[in-house]
């Protein structure tokens, strides 16, 4: 009786490509990457001092504009416009050099980040969607709740909120704040620019992003900047 010969290609399939990044001169991405196994990636706050440091070197390399970031326990994220298509140039030597830096420090071993990184294109022509994905990100520390309700956002030491509050002199040259205050409807000049705070619900009453309305009021004291990097 003549077996069936089952061909080798079913037996051992072969795995599905990678889809490539789109890369192109002043492309904006949604990026974010989470630890190895959802470890966390930043075991104490000079790790997170390590990492934004190691951020701006990769932006001085690659002339990237970061529009937002933020820093969780077992991932970031990062908006950020590239003006030359260095996307996975740029994002390799970020996270291999953030690894290098936090195993030497820890005295560990092994991998940092998880698998292959998300970046999601954003198109930031004014039509709102830059501003839905930075209120995104500036609103991480917001829906893991890791402040209170009658907190600001300002609270949270650890995203690119507070540049947006900063005097022009100390703000990071490679963070831009300029389109997402458009978006919101807020004409920023470094001449007259005045802090504002902006106010989110309380947690519980927290809505999907997609639906937030911010709220943008003058402070009543000036906003204290952030320490320079």
């Amino acid at each position: 009786m003549a077996l069936d010969i089952i061909p080798l290609e079913r037996l051992c399939p072969r795995p599905m490509p990678r889809k490539l990044r789109v890369q192109y001169p002043g492309a904006m991405y949604h990026v974010m990457s989470r630890g190895d196994r959802q470890e966390r990636i930043f075991l104490d706050d000079v790790d997170r001092q390590d990492f934004i440091k190691t951020l701006a070197e990769a932006c001085q390399k690659t002339g990237w504009e970061v529009q937002a970031y933020c820093l969780m326990s077992n991932h970031y994220h990062l908006v950020l416009e590239s003006p030359e298509p260095n996307l996975v140039a740029g994002m390799a030597w970020l996270h291999s050099s953030y690894t290098i830096r936090l195993n030497h420090r820890h005295k560990l071993f092994g991998h940092v980040f998880s698998g292959r990184y998300k970046a999601q294109l954003v198109e930031g022509s004014g039509n709102g969607y830059l501003k839905t994905a930075c209120d995104y990100v500036h609103l991480n520390p917001i829906r893991a709740r890791l402040l209170q309700p009658e907190e600001r956002l300002l609270a949270y030491p650890w995203s690119s909120f507070a540049a947006y509050l900063a005097a022009l002199e100390h703000r990071p040259s490679w963070i831009r704040v300029d389109r997402l205050l458009g978006e919101h409807g807020i004409q920023h000049h470094p001449a007259i620019w005045v802090p504002c705070v902006l106010v989110v619900p309380p947690v519980p009453f927290l809505p999907e992003i997609s639906n937030l309305k911010s709220t943008i009021l003058p402070a009543s004291s000036p906003a204290t900047p952030p320490q320079k990097l």
